[in-house]
């Protein structure tokens, strides 16, 4: 008897020589012992090639212009030129390294590659890059400013969630969204520029950041996602620049903010001044809830 890996679920399964039909005893399918092992084979042959095709660099794994891993020690890593990605999860959980150079020419890192550094206070990103993923710095507790180049066009979800130490961060003026958990629990973050072509502030996206005083809204965005400025205690001004079209303002966007507490106080519109309108219901120029 010879194994093969089932082409519907993964699972092994037992094939006769003459190669007969088989039924896996995982998923219970049925189908031809010869592509089963065609499967096998290039999942063999795939495997072994990204193995004889990784270089290693001192501390650094690296698959054409990938960087998969690093392993170091270290306290200062400058990652070897010719890499354009930092691969997923490649320094995440590294408990030694505290400042970090990009080489010329990298564009993209991939999810969670610098994940819970908690040692990590310094990067330097160069103009070449395009794209963060999601969750890149989340947990880096001692990174304290970061620098993101002009021409990036995207920056995910929770990139810098729970960086309690982060006190600036330039965003880069090419982006349109602001997505959800970006800055949640940066509690010493004290200012933040929207860029311009911001359309959207997600959900939860600047919650709990303790230190931030003021807040512009560019009239490009359309909308404000629920909790996205919730629990910012010390947030005291608000300044949405005038605008053609209505801002929604979801579900307590600006809760728990002394902001908020004062438009309410008031009980006018602070984007158009009607008297006989409160925060986030006027329905000349917002839409949203309380």
């Amino acid at each position: 008897m010879a194994k093969a890996k089932c082409i519907f679920c993964g699972g092994i399964v037992d094939i006769d020589d003459a190669f007969q039909e088989f039924a896996c005893p995982i998923c219970s399918e049925v189908g031809k012992a010869d592509k089963a092992i065609e499967r096998y084979q290039a999942i063999s042959e795939e495997s072994f090639k990204e193995k004889m095709n990784t270089k290693y660099i001192g501390d650094f794994s690296i698959l054409d212009d990938k960087l998969l891993k690093y392993t170091g020690m270290e306290s200062e890593v400058e990652i070897p030129a010719g890499v354009k990605i930092i691969g997923k999860e490649a320094f995440m959980d590294n408990v030694y390294v505290e400042s970090v150079v990009l080489p010329l020419g990298a564009v993209e890192i991939e999810e969670k590659a610098f994940y819970n550094c908690e040692s990590l206070s310094n990067i330097l990103l160069p103009n070449s890059l395009r794209v963060i993923r999601h969750s890149v710095f989340g947990e880096c507790k001692k990174l304290r400013k970061i620098v993101l180049p002009a021409n990036i066009r995207t920056i995910e979800r929770e990139c810098f969630q729970n960086c309690e130490s982060l006190v600036s961060a330039k965003l880069p003026k090419e982006i349109t969204l602001i997505d959800w958990d970006m800055f949640e629990n940066c509690y010493s973050l004290e200012s933040i520029e929207v860029p311009e072509n911001v359309t959207k502030i997600n959900w939860d996206a600047f919650k709990n950041c303790r230190s931030l005083t003021s807040i512009s809204i560019p009239a490009n965005v359309q909308e404000i996602g629920a909790g996205a400025f919730a629990g910012c205690s010390k947030l005291q001004s608000i300044v949405v620049e005038k605008r053609k079209n209505k801002l929604v303002i979801n579900r307590n966007a600006f809760a728990d903010t002394p902001a908020h507490d004062e438009w309410e106080r008031m009980g006018v519109c602070q984007l158009c001044g009607s008297d006989k309108n409160i925060f986030g219901k006027c329905k000349y120029c917002v839409e949203g809830f309380d």
